[in-house]
């Protein structure tokens, strides 16, 4: 199971961008870059602007927000070795599925542009669920697509709420990787392992989760 951005997909200076201006044209203070991340990582929009102004409706600056990004689409990038990876992984013959707050839409169009697509099995987004991450709610969606028990399934996420949400739902392990949004931040979650970026994932798998590698195989 992956989180996509800050794991997957590298977009952390175009989400501070884009809540700076939202901020700029709604007349509110403009956040720093140390007060969105590791602040605000993991969370849904409406609850990142909930979180950075607790006096507002979340609502029209999420509209602000979906607009700029819109009118100014911008480029961003896997990180290195990404697709590579999941490769991989794909080669065991592992499930693969990714557990995203963005909306459906954003998720579907992000998986296609940067070649995920062939590489994924499941997509879960915030529209196919009530309650986000860290509730266990979008990893039991993929666990039931993907018709794999919760204690053959890793998740690996660059927030403190994919470890939450990993621990919810009682998961063999959870996998948190310094590359994305928190950094080192996410250790305080006390995550059962550490990566450097998801560069490193399938050795991992083939060096300690060699049982999962070999159930999948016999199925």
């Amino acid at each position: 199971m992956l989180d996509l951005d800050g794991t997957l997909y590298d977009t952390k200076n175009q989400i501070i961008a884009l809540v700076q201006e939202t901020a700029k044209k709604h007349g509110l203070p403009v956040p720093s870059m140390e007060s969105i991340f590791p602040r605000t990582a993991g969370m849904t929009l409406a609850n990142t602007f909930h979180t950075l102004f607790p006096k507002n409706d979340p609502e029209p600056l999420c509209e602000t927000y979906r607009g700029i990004e819109t009118e100014n689409p911008q480029s961003n990038s896997l990180f290195p070795k990404t697709i590579e990876t999941l490769k991989q992984i794909k080669a065991m013959r592992m499930g693969i599925g990714i557990v995203t707050s963005r909306s459906r839409r954003s998720l579907e169009k992000v998986v296609k542009e940067t070649g995920l697509e062939p590489y994924t099995d499941v997509l879960v987004s915030r529209d196919d669920i009530k309650n986000p991450k860290p509730d266990p709610e979008q990893i039991f969606l993929a666990l039931n697509r993907l018709h794999t028990p919760n204690i053959n399934t890793v998740m690996v996420g660059d927030s403190q709420t994919d470890i939450l949400a990993a621990r919810n739902a009682g998961l063999f392990a959870s996998i948190g990787v310094l590359c994305g949004h928190e950094g080192e931040v996410i250790t305080r979650s006390s995550p059962d392992y550490v990566l450097d970026s998801i560069a490193d994932l399938a050795p991992l798998i083939l060096t300690t989760f060699r049982v999962f590698v070999l159930s999948y195989r016999i199925a």
